[in-house]
């Protein structure tokens, strides 16, 4: 099973990781790195390390954003770490999170990560009034 990282600025990886367990529930091989305001580049490289160390040969990293230090540590890992298949995403969602939690057994790390970017995409919208709309049902949620 391909293990995951969610890495971001702040309580973006642990409120992330906190949603994602609250639809699906707890899964194995999932870590969240926050990079704290009390952090070092240095410390995140740690953590981001000790996650990797924990989650074995084949990761995917998800973090907020491109050029951000999550994201460019991730990206250094990826070019030390020879030993492992490291894949790296910028920009990530809920609907990222998710998909890689449920579509991450059988398959390369590699197709997961192409995968994670795709429902990524798909699960930005604007909603629009349309006429062909004719009640909205009241849930109780997911």
């Amino acid at each position: 099973m391909i293990g995951i990282i969610v890495a971001g600025h702040g309580n973006f990886a642990s409120g992330n990781l906190s949603s994602a367990r609250l639809i699906l529930g707890v899964q194995e091989k999932v870590i969240d790195v926050d990079f704290l305001e009390e952090d070092s580049t240095d410390t995140l490289k740690e953590k981001l390390i000790n996650a990797i160390e924990q989650l074995g040969e084949e990761v995917v990293i998800l973090t907020d954003l491109a050029g951000g230090s999550p994201y460019n540590n991730a990206v250094v890992l990826k070019k030390e770490l020879t030993n492992c298949k490291i894949e790296v995403i910028a920009g990530t969602n809920l609907a990222m999170i998710i998909t890689a939690m449920l579509d991450r057994e059988g398959c390369m790390v590699e197709d997961m990560a192409e995968n994670v970017v795709q429902a990524g995409m798909d699960g930005i919208s604007v909603f629009h009034f349309s006429n062909s709309i004719q009640e909205v049902v009241d849930e109780d949620g997911i």
